[in-house]
């Protein structure tokens, strides 16, 4: 298995906040994506991907839906292959 990225969050972001209030089923769900979307070359094929056109909306952020029931936000930086796990108000 070929991993193209690795999974960071910044310094000042409140994803970790966020998973505090989270359901442990969510949790498992965001974990085991965790391990799954940095061996995908290209994140936007991820089943869980959901496409937004508008570039100035999302602002270079990527919106995952898992199982239907946890959103997960990245921001991936291509120069250094890091998958930025954001919250809404990150952004």
């Amino acid at each position: 298995m070929v991993v193209f990225w690795s999974c960071k969050t910044t310094e000042n972001a409140k994803y970790h906040e966020k998973i505090k209030y989270l359901s442990e089923p969510s949790i498992d769900l965001i974990e085991q994506f965790k391990k799954e979307i940095v061996t995908y070359e290209d994140p936007k094929t991820h089943n869980g991907y959901v496409k937004c056109d508008n570039v100035e909306r999302s602002k270079g952020h990527l919106l995952f839906v898992l199982y239907g029931r946890v959103e997960v936000l990245i921001k991936p930086d291509k120069e250094t292959h890091k998958l930025f796990f954001m919250n809404c108000e990150d952004n």
